[in-house]
């Protein structure tokens, strides 16, 4: 058996990262991920209604504890999602072991990592490069996640212990490991074929985009680390409202990996009727700056001035570039299979049903990320600016 095995933390939706920079000259940059709180009602500019997203944990492991007890989904989060969650791309020929999902309202996550891993990576790509991948491992530099428009930073307040008026859901803490892009936004034709395509970034009713640069659009981000076998993997929760404090404790067994999902998304039922996302327009995209710096009079960029991504023609099929799952530069995207119409036995059945139906996951029956271009990652400027 191998000594080792490896953590993979994958963010999908509407997640924020912010780099934050040391206190010290010399001393590691950390990252902190935030959640922004769209439970609604929320409106885009143009007044379509934005749905609820739902900020939650999914966890592989071996075993999973809360405490002393072993962990238990939230029963009315995961009707949300309606279906059993499960990972279409396990390794090792192990079954789809998926926990979850547990609510991350209000709460911040900070991950152990070890002491001696290497300081955070970020995956890069060259300079002046076009503004679409050239091959699966060029997909997977971290530049995929647009970065905020118009020159706008984090709102401090967001970072800070209480965040107060900042309207974030959650928060969580990578200290160290290898942050990488891992799927792209995928747009899909009326006969089915997919591509990825690149996006420019203006106001919603901005009809003139010439001249601004474009870019394909992360919509999974993944930090990866290696632990020793013996290890295990700690996940601190605190609340960002009071003083309680919790701990997930995930152990590995023979697998080869360790995965944990954070999701912002909206759930399947309200996913349908989403009138503010299409593939050519990321209307979702204006509620990031909300967790923007304020300007001088403290008041926030008007809805109808935030920048959001506007598909172009620009296109690739998604064969030539997306990461795959099943190898170090992909990662695993959770699909939701619906058992309830189903007859079960018992639960040992019940797993072995959602194993054997996961490959075949239908997008009706609740599988995401499902390319919402509104859903794409966004990054903010290292804080402190320097």
């Amino acid at each position: 058996m191998i000594e080792t095995f490896i953590v993979r933390i994958i963010f999908v939706g509407l997640v924020a990262f912010v780099p934050i920079n040391p206190a010290q000259p010399g001393a590691p940059l950390s990252l902190k991920v935030l959640l922004p709180d769209v439970r609604g009602p929320v409106f885009a500019s143009d007044g379509c209604r934005i749905p609820p997203h739902l900020p939650a944990l999914f966890v592989e492991a071996d075993s999973c504890k809360h405490g002393s007890y072993d962990c238990k989904a939230d029963a009315e989060l995961g009707k949300a999602f309606q279906g059993t969650p499960c990972n279409p791309s396990t390794e090792d020929g192990l079954v789809s072991n998926v926990n979850g999902p547990f609510s991350l309202l209000d709460q911040q996550i900070t991950f152990t990592t070890p002491a001696d891993a290497a300081r955070l990576q970020f995956a890069t790509r060259k300079k002046r490069a076009p503004p679409l991948p050239v091959n699966a491992h060029d997909s997977t530099s971290f530049s995929w996640v647009a970065g905020t428009q118009a020159g706008y930073t984090i709102d401090r307040n967001c970072l800070s212990g209480r965040p107060g008026i900042c309207p974030i859901a959650a928060r969580a803490i990578i200290p160290n490991g290898n942050i990488s892009s891992c799927h792209l936004t995928e747009a899909v034709a009326d006969g089915g074929t997919k591509s990825v395509c690149s996006y420019k970034f203006a106001p919603l009713f901005k009809a003139r985009l010439k001249g601004l640069g474009s870019q394909a659009l992360a919509d999974a981000v993944m930090v990866a680390f290696t632990l020793p076998r013996t290890s295990n993997v700690t996940l601190h929760l605190s609340s960002i409202k009071e003083s309680a404090e919790s701990e997930i404790v995930l152990s590995p067994g023979k697998r080869a990996f360790v995965n944990i999902w954070v999701v912002n998304v909206p759930g399947e039922k309200e996913d349908h009727f989403d009138k503010c996302n299409d593939h050519d327009l990321g209307k979702h995209f204006e509620l990031y700056y909300n967790i923007a710096a304020r300007d001088a009079k403290g008041k926030p960029l008007p809805l109808a001035k935030r920048p959001i991504p506007h598909a172009t023609k620009t296109c690739l099929p998604y064969e030539r570039i997306q990461p795959d799952p099943k190898t170090a530069e992909g990662c695993p995207l959770l699909n939701f299979v619906n058992t309830k119409n189903k007859v079960m036995a018992s639960a040992d059945d019940e797993a072995r049903f959602v194993s054997d139906s996961c490959k075949e996951c239908k997008k009706e029956e609740g599988c995401y990320p499902g390319n919402k271009t509104a859903c794409g990652a966004q990054k903010f400027p290292p804080w402190p600016p320097h």
